[in-house]
C-alpha cells in the first residue's frame, strides 16, 4: 500500500541509515553551530519572552555569556542546557558564578534523562567492546589538541589495542583495520574529523570538550591511564595504570607504579626561557645556569627511564619539546627492547647524535627520528643500525643529516611510511626493495640517473598513496618522467 508518510529517525550512529531501502531515505548530517548561529539560541533559551538581541543590555553580562557559549562549541545540546540555567539567574553575580564552573553547571543542567553527560554516555555504552579502548585512548590528548590519524593508528597498533591476522593478500594491515576504527568512531560522531587528505581520508581529528570530558571520566574510572597536567601534578596516582600522559612539568624519577608501565606520553613544552628587557645583563649567565641544569636534570631523567622503565612499549614526545633534553640522546634507550612506537619529533639536543644501541630495539613499528640541534646549521648523525629493526613499518628521518650518514635499509620489506629518505645518506636501490610501501617523502638531491640510463624503476611498490618531493636544487624533468611513468 502506498502512503505518503514520512518517518524521521535520529541517531549519532550513521550506520542505523544501513539498515533502511537506500532509494527511500535521506541522510542530513547535523553540524555543530557556528559563533552566531551558537549566540542566537542562547539567547531563545535564556530570554523566551520576549527574544531580542537587546535582552542583554549589560556589556559585561553580554561578554560572560559569550564566553560560556564559546566553551559549548557549537553543540545545541549544551547551548540549551546552559541557556536554562542562565534563565533562572538574572544577577551579574550569578553569571560570573556560573561562568566559573561552566562545565560543572553543564553536567547538572536540568533535563532528567535528556542531561548531557547521560546522552554522551548512551554513545559510550553503545560501542562494541573493540572500540571501546581505541575511544578511551583519545583521553590522553590535551585539550583542543588537533590529533593526527596516522600517529593515532600507530599508537593503536603498537600498543595492541588492534590486532588483527594481516591479509598478506589484498595488502591489508593492522594498519587498516585500525583506520576502520576510526572511521566508525568518526560514523558514530564520537571524533570529529578536522581535516581529510585528497583521497577523504581523515588527517587529523580532535574530540568535542563534552565528550573529552565523557572520555577522561570513564578513562580515570576504569584506571586505563593517569594524566599529570595542572590539576594533578602528584604522580602518587600513576601507581596502578599502565599508560602515563605528561600534560605538566614534573621530575620522571617521581613516576612510580606497582605495575609494569605500558606507555609514557609527553606533550609539554619543557622550558620557556623568555628574559625581560631589565635582565638582558644577566642573560649570559642564565643561560649558562639554564644549560648545565637541563643537561644534568635529563641525564638523570633518562637514565630513570632507560633504566626502570624497561617495559614500556611506547614513549613519544610530542609537541614543541625544543630544548628537552639539553645535551644527548642517552645511549642507555638500548635497554628498552620492548619498545613498538619510538616517537622524538621536535626534541632539541646540543649534540643531535643517534646512539647505536637504537639497533637493539628489534621490535619497533614506528620510528620518529625528526630531532633538532640548538642551531639551525646542526646536523643529525645517525649510525647505520637501522637495517637491524626489520619489523619497522613507519620510519621518519631527520630533514637533515651529515655527509658521514650513509645508511642502508634494504631489510625493512615491511615499510609502509618512509619520510625524509635523502639520496646523499641512503642507497636509492633499496626504494625498489619496499613493496608495501604506502607513503614516500624525498629529500635532498634528486639524483636517480643510474636508474634512468638502466631503465629500472626507482619504486616498485603497488601501494603507494602519496608521494612528497622536495628539492632546492631542481629536479631533471627526464627523472621526474621516468619515476612517475612506474606508478602508473
Amino acid at each position: 500500500m502506498n502512503t505518503n508518510s514520512k518517518l524521521l529517525l535520529t541517531s549519532r550512529n550513521k550506520k542505523i541509515v544501513l539498515h533502511k531501502d537506500r532509494r527511500g531515505y535521506y541522510l542530513h548530517e547535523l553540524q555543530c553551530l557556528n559563533d552566531d548561529e551558537s549566540w542566537e539560541l542562547f539567547q531563545r533559551i535564556a530570554f523566551p519572552q520576549p527574544y531580542s538581541t537587546e535582552n542583554i543590555t549589560d556589556a559585561k553580562m553580554k561578554e560572560l555569556g559569550k564566553k560560556m557559549v564559546h566553551q559549548c562549541a557549537g553543540l545545541p545540546l549544551a547551548i540549551i542546557v546552559l541557556g536554562g540555567i542562565l534563565a533562572t539567574k538574572s544577577s551579574i553575580y550569578e553569571w560570573q558564578i556560573v561562568h566559573k564552573n561552566t562545565k560543572s553547571y553543564l553536567k547538572k543542567g536540568k533535563g532528567g534523562a535528556q542531561h548531557i553527560e547521560h546522552v554522551l554516555a548512551l554513545s559510550y555504552d553503545d560501542l562494541p567492546p573493540y572500540l571501546r579502548p581505541c575511544f578511551l585512548y583519545l583521553s590522553q590528548f590535551p585539550e583542543d589538541y588537533q590529533i593526527p590519524a596516522q600517529t593515532l593508528i600507530q599508537l593503536w597498533v603498537a600498543e595492541g589495542i588492534v590486532s588483527s591476522t594481516e591479509d598478506e593478500g589484498n595488502g591489508e594491515v593492522m594498519e587498516d583495520v585500525a583506520e576502520g576504527f576510526l572511521d566508525e568512531l568518526v560514523e558514530r560522531c564520537m571524533v570529529q574529523v578536522r581535516e581529510r587528505d585528497p583521497t577523504l581520508k581523515v588527517r587529523t581529528c580532535h574530540m568535542h570538550d563534552l565528550m573529552r570530558d565523557l572520555c577522561l571520566s570513564i578513562a580515570k574510572q576504569e584506571k586505563f591511564l593517569s594524566i599529570i597536567n595542572d590539576s594533578s601534578l602528584s604522580p602518587s596516582n600513576t601507581r596502578a595504570v599502565r599508560r602515563i600522559v605528561v600534560h605538566q612539568h614534573i621530575h620522571v624519577q617521581r613516576i612510580k607504579s606497582s605495575i609494569p608501565l605500558r606507555s609514557i606520553l609527553f606533550f609539554w613544552s619543557p622550558f620557556d626561557f623568555d628574559l625581560e628587557p631589565g635582565q638582558r645583563d644577566e642573560e649570559d649567565f642564565c643561560c649558562l645556569v639554564w644549560f648545565v641544569c637541563v643537561m644534568l636534570k635529563w641525564k638523570r631523567s633518562w637514565k630513570y627511564m632507560f633504566g626502570k622503565l624497561k617495559k614500556l612499549r611506547v614513549l613519544s614526545f610530542e609537541g614543541d619539546m625544543k630544548g628537552y633534553s639539553g645535551c644527548k640522546l642517552s645511549s642507555a634507550i638500548g635497554n628498552l627492547i620492548h619498545l613498538r612506537f619510538l616517537n622524538l619529533h621536535g626534541i632539541q639536543f646540543n649534540w643531535p647524535k643517534i646512539p647505536s644501541s637504537l639497533g637493539n630495539l628489534r621490535c619497533l613499528r614506528t620510528l620518529d627520528l625528526r630531532i633538532y640541534g640548538l642551531t639551525e646549521d646542526m646536523y643529525n648523525y645517525v649510525p647505520n643500525i637501522i637495517w637491524k629493526l626489520e619489523q619497522l613499518r613507519h620510519l621518519y628521518l631527520p630533514e637533515r643529516m651529515t655527509d658521514e650518514t650513509k645508511l642502508k635499509l634494504h631489510t625493512l620489506t615491511d615499510i609502509l611510511t618512509l619520510i625524509n629518505f635523502n639520496p646523499r645518506n641512503c642507497f636509492v636501490a633499496d626504494l625498489s626493495k619496499f613493496t608495501k610501501l604506502r607513503k614516500l617523502g624525498i629529500c635532498g638531491p634528486f639524483d636517480f640517473k643510474e636508474e634512468l640510463d638502466k631503465n629500472l624503476p626507482i619504486i616498485a611498490s603497488d601501494y603507494l598513496r602519496s608521494l612528497y618531493i622536495w628539492n632546492n636544487e631542481g629536479i631533471d624533468p627526464k627523472v621526474l618522467a621516468h619515476l612517475f611513468s612506474k606508478l602508473c
